[in-house]
């Protein structure tokens, strides 16, 4: 089960961008989402080429639920397919 303390604490001192990642990511706890879905859910782009933005805000959303006092890295990076909202067990 995901910690809705370290997800509210974090959501409260992240950037909007990365507080809409998060929250895109805990609407559906242990599913991966592609790229290109949270390219396009959280910042509307059609087109995902070579950015690096989404790798960007999930590095300092790690960083905020780390500060935040969150036991285990939440956000996981699925290599070659995006990223998910890992739960703490």
């Amino acid at each position: 089960m995901h910690s809705s303390a370290w997800i509210s604490s974090c959501a409260s001192g992240c950037s909007s961008s990365a507080s809409e990642l998060l929250l895109c990511l805990a609407r559906e706890p242990e599913r991966v989402f592609t790229k290109a879905e949270l390219l396009l859910d959280v910042w509307g782009y059609r087109v995902v080429g070579r950015t690096r933005t989404l790798d960007s805000h999930a590095s300092r959303l790690r960083r905020k639920l780390r500060e935040a006092g969150s036991p285990v890295e939440l956000v996981e990076n699925v290599w070659g397919v995006g990223y998910r909202l890992r739960s703490e067990q």
